[in-house]
């Protein structure tokens, strides 16, 4: 038996108001999600400020009740440098515009949306980023596009989306909370009139990002980025910027 599958066209107003719809609830999970981590760090840090400390000096023995041998310490012997290295405390991690640590070291993920245009593009952009910091040093596999049919496109002459798969690198710009970012790669246009027909060609893109670390490993993104793509002998530029969440 054979099954017929509806056609997806992004030109029907209630595909659009579902993809809309979507993409609201997205950012209302996110949205959520950050609050809730937010109110968390701030009650662990209330926690441990409030917590009692010992007074330096302070004893349980009495001194009337203090042995002699125990009334005279005896000398001890000097720690060799290993033991001076190994309790001495972590170094403490840098902080960044907003007066909080930031911790650029292990898996790096971000993901955002928002809206990008361009001479030939307008609509819906979408950045996601997967790899991983070495000491503020970031390596990454992004996925980035701006879509123009069915989304605030304004005539059929124009590519339908414009965007690529790229290797990334990123690293900080005077604060460890403000990052520029460069790829390189794979770039291209779809035509999406019966179906998706991509065509490769060359993509490059840059940018910044704004995070507020809400905890010294994550937070909150505010993206801008540019893109150049070159397909079919023909060049697309595109700025975008986009709200997300980001694994530093």
């Amino acid at each position: 038996m054979c099954w017929a599958h509806p056609r997806f066209d992004l030109r029907d107003t209630r595909v659009q108001n579902n993809i809309m719809t979507k993409v609201r609830n997205v950012c209302a999970l996110l949205l959520g999600t950050l609050a809730c981590l937010t109110a968390q760090s701030a009650r662990a840090q209330t926690d441990s400020t409030s917590s009692p400390q010992p007074a330096p000096g302070d004893s349980s023995v009495p001194a009337s009740n203090a042995s002699p041998s125990l009334s005279t310490p005896a000398p001890s012997a000097p720690q060799s440098p290993a033991q001076d290295a190994s309790s001495a405390a972590p170094p403490a991690l840098p902080i960044g515009l907003w007066g909080l640590p930031v911790k650029l070291q292990g898996f790096h993920l971000q993901i955002g949306f928002g809206v990008g245009g361009g001479p030939d593009t307008s609509g819906l952009f979408h950045s996601m980023e997967i790899g991983y910091t070495f000491k503020g040093h970031t390596v990454a596999l992004l996925h980035t596009f701006i879509q123009n049919k069915g989304i605030l496109g304004t005539d059929d002459s124009e590519p339908d989306l414009i965007g690529g798969w790229m290797v990334e690198y990123k690293h900080p710009l005077f604060f460890p909370d403000l990052v520029y970012k460069v790829a390189l790669g794979l770039g291209g246009t779809h035509e999406q009139e019966g179906g998706i027909k991509a065509y490769p060609g060359i993509g490059v893109s840059y940018g910044l990002d704004l995070n507020l670390p809400v905890h010294p490993r994550f937070g909150p993104t505010l993206t801008v980025a540019g893109m150049n793509v070159t397909a079919r002998g023909q060049h697309h530029f595109g700025v975008g910027c986009a709200l997300g969440f980001t694994v530093f």
